[in-house]
């Protein structure tokens, strides 16, 4: 399915669902489901390289801000991206579950 990305950012938009679980697609860590207010999927994105280390499994504050530096121009604000959730996800908090809350208030998205 097609998104715009430049219609990707939540400001002013409707209630929008989330479904976050471990990927299906070999190689991916995670997947997250959009739906919108009537519960119906719009978009699914897989995101993260198994195997990769990231901030919530090292916990290194330097590799952080390296991670940060490099790569603070792949715009985070389009919530749907695959980079935008890496970072949302891997390298925002020290836990998953911290990164994972931070995500859904600073987007405004409820757990579906």
């Amino acid at each position: 399915m097609y998104v715009n990305i430049t219609k990707l950012t939540r400001q002013g938009k409707k209630m929008m669902y989330v479904n976050i679980t471990k990927s299906t697609r070999q190689g991916k860590k995670m997947m997250i489901e959009f739906y919108d207010e009537e519960r119906k999927k719009v978009h699914t994105t897989h995101f993260g390289k198994r195997g990769k280390k990231t901030y919530i499994d090292h916990q290194k504050l330097q590799k952080k801000l390296y991670y940060i530096m490099t790569h603070h121009r792949d715009g985070w604000q389009f919530f749907m991206t695959p980079k935008a959730l890496n970072y949302w996800f891997f390298w925002n908090k020290r836990t998953l579950r911290d990164s994972i809350e931070k995500y859904m208030s600073e987007f405004k998205l409820t757990k579906y």
